[in-house]
C-alpha cells in the first residue's frame, strides 16, 4: 500500500489550517495550499505551496506539485477543496467584478482543481470532499456574490458525484453552518475596505445590524476544530451520504433551512431593519 497523502486547500487559517492537524496527528501527509508562509508546523509530512486560486498559473503549479508526490507512490486518498472567500454587500452596488473574483475562488477554482486530480483519485479510489455552506441552499439578504457561488458548488458537487460512482470515487458536500473562523470577520473587513465606499446610503443601516447580529456575532456558533474534526470522521465512512450539514445546533440550523421561502422574506427585512424601500 502507497502512502497516505490528503490535498487540503486554502490551510493559511480557520477549518483548513485545523483539518490539516488532524490528517497529520492520524498518521497521513499533507499537501496544502496557503497564499502565505505556514508557520508552527513542525510535523515532517507537512509540506505546503502558494496557490491563489485567481491566477491560473498558480493553479497549474499545485497542481503539479501534487503530482510529485504521486510519483512517489503516493496515494490521493482525501481531496478537501476547503478554500472560499465571501464578498458583502447591496447587488445594486457591487460590481461585476467582484462577483466574477468569488466565481474564480469558490467555484472555477474548484472545478480546475478537481479536472486535475479525477485520475489521482481514481488510482486510490478515494474521497472528495468540498466546503459548501448552507449559503448554497437558503440567501441571505447583501450576500448575493457568496450564496450564488455556494448554490453553484451545490450542483457541481451533485454532477460530479454521480459521474464518479462508477469509479468508486466518494463526493461529500459539507454544508457548515455557524462556525466560528476568522474568515467572516476578514472577509467582511475586506469588503468594508473595498467597497463600502461605493453602497448608497440607504443600505448602511441594515448592513450595520447584520455586522453586529450576524458577521461578529460569535454566540451559537462551533469551534473550527470541533468542525474540521466531524468533517474527518465524515471522509473516513465508506457509505457516505451526499450532503453533510455540520452546526452547533443542528435541529435549529435544519428549521432555519426547511422555513417556507415567504416567511424567510418576512422575516429577514424585518430582522435587518431594512425599511429604505418603503414609501414615505
Amino acid at each position: 500500500m502507497g502512502k497516505q497523502l490528503v490535498v487540503i486547500t486554502g490551510c493559511d487559517s480557520g477549518i483548513g489550517r485545523s483539518l490539516c492537524e488532524i490528517y497529520l496527528n492520524n498518521g497521513y501527509t499533507v499537501a496544502a495550499s496557503c497564499l502565505k508562509p505556514v508557520s508552527g508546523s513542525s510535523s515532517k509530512n507537512f509540506f505546503w505551496k502558494k496557490m491563489d486560486l485567481r491566477v491560473p498559473n498558480d493553479i497549474k503549479s499545485f497542481s503539479a506539485f501534487v503530482k510529485s508526490f504521486i510519483r512517489k507512490k503516493y496515494l490521493l486518498r482525501h481531496f478537501i477543496n476547503n478554500a472560499g472567500i465571501a464578498v458583502f454587500g447591496p447587488a445594486e452596488n457591487l460590481p461585476l467584478s467582484a462577483f466574477r473574483e468569488i466565481f474564480e475562488i469558490n467555484y472555477f477554482g474548484l472545478a480546475a482543481l478537481t479536472r486535475a486530480f479525477i485520475p489521482y483519485l481514481i488510482d486510490s479510489r478515494g474521497t472528495m470532499t468540498v466546503i459548501g455552506s448552507t449559503a448554497g441552499k437558503v440567501a441571505t439578504p447583501f450576500s448575493s456574490p457568496y450564496a450564488s457561488s455556494k448554490f453553484a458548488v451545490e450542483g457541481f458537487c451533485d454532477s460530479i458525484r454521480r459521474e464518479l460512482i462508477p469509479y468508486g470515487i466518494r463526493v461529500i458536500l459539507i454544508e457548515p453552518a455557524g462556525i466560528e473562523t476568522p474568515l467572516w470577520k476578514t472577509n467582511w473587513n475586506e469588503a468594508k475596505k473595498k467597497y463600502f465606499k461605493n453602497y448608497d446610503k440607504k443600505y448602511m443601516g441594515s448592513l450595520e445590524i447584520m455586522e453586529k447580529k450576524v458577521i461578529l456575532n460569535p454566540a451559537g456558533r462551533l469551534s473550527q476544530e470541533e468542525c474540521a474534526r466531524r468533517i474527518y470522521n465524515i471522509s473516513l465512512k465508506k457509505h457516505p451520504k451526499a450532503r453533510y450539514m455540520i452546526a452547533k445546533n443542528y435541529p435549529v440550523e435544519w428549521i432555519k433551512l426547511h422555513l417556507p421561502p415567504p416567511l424567510i422574506d418576512r422575516a429577514l427585512p424585518l430582522i435587518l431593519k431594512m425599511n429604505y424601500g418603503r414609501k414615505k
